[in-house]
């Protein structure tokens, strides 16, 4: 196996565990933003009820959005669009070179955002539902939340670390030519 391919292949498990995550997560807080909202007020934090409830709206949909095109990023293959290649190819593409960035840049900051929040309700002394997926599970806030969201921030450092546009492979002339 070489260099490349176990970079690769790293690049696509973290792209997908990520990303996998995020999308999992607002699978299943999108049918019940009520009971999402309920768990982001147990965190004690003063904010307005309006806004709670507008997070608890849109937040799961950032969050899918965000996981959708890290996914998407897998199908990258170099600098340029592809020329023969199907619509679906080119497409998957166009999302890479133009959002795939901005996706980890902001499901990162997210899971930074978690672990602060997770620290500072520890500290208070509160005891809530982490309410990362919903109503799925009753994960409490704690010091193995944090390990964990720390641990799927892990993913998110090769992919800062991978070049930006690989090159194609030698011989494969579907990033476009010269």
């Amino acid at each position: 196996m070489s260099h490349r391919t176990v970079i690769q292949a790293i690049i696509f498990t973290c792209r997908l565990v990520l990303g996998g995550l995020f999308v999992a997560a607002a699978v299943f807080k999108i049918p019940d933003a009520a009971t999402f909202a309920r768990e982001i007020a147990n965190y004690k934090m003063p904010l307005p009820v309006p806004f709670i409830n507008a997070v608890a709206v849109t937040l799961p949909w950032i969050e899918l959005l965000a996981g959708l095109l890290l996914i998407l990023g897998l199908w990258h293959v170099g600098d340029r669009a592809p020329q023969r290649t199907s619509r679906l190819g080119r497409l998957g593409w166009f999302f890479y070179r133009h959002f795939q960035r901005g996706a980890l840049f902001i499901l990162s900051g997210l899971l930074v955002f978690f672990i602060g929040l997770l620290a500072v309700t520890m500290v208070r002394g509160i005891d809530a539902n982490c309410g990362c997926f919903g109503p799925l599970t009753a994960q409490r806030v704690g010091l193995p939340k944090i390990l964990e969201n720390l641990f799927f921030l892990l993913f998110s450092i090769p992919l800062y670390l991978a070049p930006r546009h690989p090159a194609a492979a030698p011989g494969d002339d579907s990033a476009g030519g010269p």
